[in-house]
């Protein structure tokens, strides 16, 4: 699940900069994004899973409050992404596992030896990914870390306080909580909207399905499995399947010096894999 959500999330920041060419906003394309996808999966739990649509007042508020901080997330790095590169933006927003380590210290999390490794190793690679690659616009950069946190912050209340609730459950209640938050901030922005063509209502449709409405319900299988900093030790992989896309369709390029930066993010997901049964049956301990 960790690896499918990582998979469907990497073709977000592509996708966007392509409709950003189009004329598209940042705003307007979030808050159709993720009307679509809340509508999608309230239909699917509706057909399939009605009982899933229920939850205490507690669950609720919970889900709602990560929403928030979810939705505030996205919109500081898609405005981030506006101001610069898909593979740029998706190297600086890989360091939230580095803030994920901060924040579940708070609650006494254990950080081992093999867990630093895998974190030096994924930030070492988006290091000599970045370097070469000239400066970045600093109003950019300083979305993309505030989103990283913010993100971090929001895996990690799924995890605290989430971990008997279906992830399906989670999946709605948080996405409702995001298109208000998103939606808000577009009619604030004026409502602004740019009838698309054919080509972006595609790519914009297949971002609702692949990278929100498919990745998120598998993130919060992955948090309920092995918890929300194992999640976050899978965002070096998400970079590098950003930068192939972007390299596919955009026609971005990478130096030598950058693909070994690449290698070393595929090592450190090695070592991530090897521990995950490990981390699986803590957490479902842990729950039980």
């Amino acid at each position: 699940m960790a690896f499918l959500a990582t998979l469907a999330y990497s073709t977000g920041s592509p996708i966007a900069r392509f409709l950003y060419s189009g004329g598209m906003s940042p705003t307007a394309m979030l808050a159709v994004r993720y009307l679509l996808a809340t509508l999608l999966l309230a239909a699917t739990l509706r057909l399939w899973w009605s009982d899933q649509l229920k939850i205490d007042r507690r669950g609720l508020f919970i889900c709602m409050l990560a929403g928030v901080v979810n939705g505030l997330s996205t919109l500081a790095y898609f405005w981030g992404l506006s101001r610069m590169s898909a593979s740029i933006s998706a190297m600086i927003f890989t360091v939230y596992p580095l803030m994920m380590l901060g924040i579940l210290a708070l609650r006494g999390e254990r950080f081992t030896l093999r867990s630093g490794v895998r974190v030096f190793l994924g930030i070492g690679g988006v290091y000599l990914l970045v370097v070469p690659g000239g400066e970045a616009d600093a109003l950019g950069v300083m979305l993309v870390l505030l989103a990283a946190a913010s993100f971090a912050l929001s895996l990690a209340i799924v995890q605290w306080y989430l971990p008997g609730y279906s992830s399906m459950t989670v999946s709605y209640y948080t996405g409702i909580s995001i298109t208000a938050v998103v939606g808000t901030f577009w009619l604030a922005q004026g409502a602004e909207w740019s009838v698309p063509s054919w080509q972006m209502w595609v790519a914009l449709i297949f971002m609702t399905v692949v990278g929100t409405y498919l990745a998120r319900v598998s993130m919060f299988k992955a948090v309920r499995g092995f918890g929300s900093f194992q999640m976050s030790l899978f965002s070096p992989l998400e970079t590098l399947f950003t930068i192939i896309w972007s390299m596919m369709f955009l026609g971005e390029r990478l130096t030598p010096i950058q693909w070994l930066g690449g290698g070393l993010i595929i090592l450190s997901m090695l070592l991530a894999f090897s521990l995950a049964p490990l981390y699986a049956k803590r957490q479902a301990a842990r729950v039980h």
